[in-house]
């Protein structure tokens, strides 16, 4: 109807000029794969993966999703620029944490406090008999991810009851 209406692709104001009607489109070509009998089970599972995207045609219905969508589109830059300027900023410290704590936040298993020590069976934190591990820490700055894991861990105060437990 919308077809008739505003004229598919060269009127003044045509269907395919919004992008929601264009992804309407999109996956209304995608339900009509269905109607093809002559799939092999790999091209079937391909499609039937691509119909779980049936949900995005409420974006097309709904106005608020509209609005709500076309929004967060606008801001994806801005956030984009932030999320690099904060990568570029825990990049720094993390590189400034590997040369300050390398090999400082491993410990043994027991109540052993060194590494040559460290051998044999012992009881662990749980008082359980365990053989004698030296590790890190679950967070340290032994490498440049696991760093930048440790930093991001801290700043953003997620998983912070292990945080609070070393």
């Amino acid at each position: 109807m919308k077809v008739i209406a505003f004229g598919f692709l060269f009127t003044p104001d045509p269907y395919l000029g919004d992008l929601y009607n264009f992804l309407d489109l999109f996956l209304l070509l995608l339900d009509a794969l269905f109607l093809v009998p002559s799939w092999n089970p790999m091209q079937l599972k391909i499609v039937r993966i691509l119909s779980s995207l049936r949900p995005l045609r409420l974006l097309c219905r709904i106005q608020g999703m509209k609005i709500l969508t076309t929004n967060l589109l606008r801001t994806l830059p801005a956030v984009t620029s932030v999320l690099a300027f904060t990568l570029a900023v825990f990049s720094v410290f993390a590189a400034i944490g590997i040369e300050i704590f390398h090999g400082r936040f491993s410990s043994c298993s027991s109540d052993v406090d060194h590494k040559a020590y460290c051998v044999g069976t012992g009881m662990n934190n749980d008082l359980i008999l365990a053989p004698r591990v030296w590790a890190n820490l679950p967070f340290h700055f032994d490498n440049f991810p696991h760093a930048l894991l440790s930093l991001f861990v801290v700043s953003t105060f997620d998983n912070i009851q292990v945080c609070f437990l070393l």
